[in-house]
């Protein structure tokens, strides 16, 4: 005789549910390590002492998977939940510009103007390689201009005005053959135009 011990209907039930719940919850970590954006966005706005005026950004949650869900200020998402658009002006961020932005793979316009953004231009803005719109203007921004911005194959404008960059004008943009409008004024900058840029038909 084989005796067998019969599961309960609770005992079915409970275990079901609890199978559910595990899959609902390694769902959910998936899709924050899918997509970093709100992790990458909330780290530089914190990224000092300083924090930007709350009022500003309050929406901007550490807690969210990405800054789409509740559609974050400043910020301009794709259908698939995505960040498309960065558009900080006339706020007073205080900060470097974050290296990482390359995460932000469907990135295609990022303005940060007015905003009082200090240091270097990261050369990994050249991965950026979905960019149409570059506008850092008028901002507290010093050093070169990063050759590595010739990578943006994509880019119609670039604006780095008003800012105290120095050096020359890297004739590698050149390479930007989509390139349409390109303003420099008020900077430091050294020498002529290149004329390298004089082959760029837009």
């Amino acid at each position: 005789m084989i005796l067998r011990q019969m599961s309960s209907p609770h005992t079915l039930i409970s275990s079901s549910s609890s199978s559910f719940f595990i899959f609902i919850l390694c769902f959910s970590l998936s899709n924050a390590e899918q997509n970093p954006e709100a992790s990458i966005l909330y780290s530089w706005l914190h990224s000092s002492p300083l924090t930007p005026s709350s009022l500003s950004f309050f929406n901007w949650n550490s807690a969210d998977n990405t800054p789409c869900n509740n559609n974050w200020t400043f910020i301009t998402c794709s259908p698939q939940g995505f960040v498309t658009d960065i558009d900080i002006q006339a706020v007073q961020v205080e900060l470097p510009l974050p290296k990482n932005l390359p995460e932000l793979r469907s990135l295609q316009k990022l303005t940060i103007s007015g905003a009082n953004i200090t240091g270097t231009i990261p050369e990994s803005l050249g991965d950026c390689l979905a960019l149409t719109v570059l506008d850092l203007s008028s901002n507290s921004l010093v050093g070169d201009i990063p050759w590595s911005l010739s990578k943006l194959r994509n880019l119609e404008t670039l604006i780095l005005n008003s800012n105290q960059l120095t050096g020359r004008i890297p004739p590698e943009i050149s390479k930007c053959s989509k390139l349409k409008s390109l303003i420099l004024f008020d900077n430091l900058l050294t020498g002529g135009i290149p004329s390298e840029l004089g082959k760029l038909s837009n």
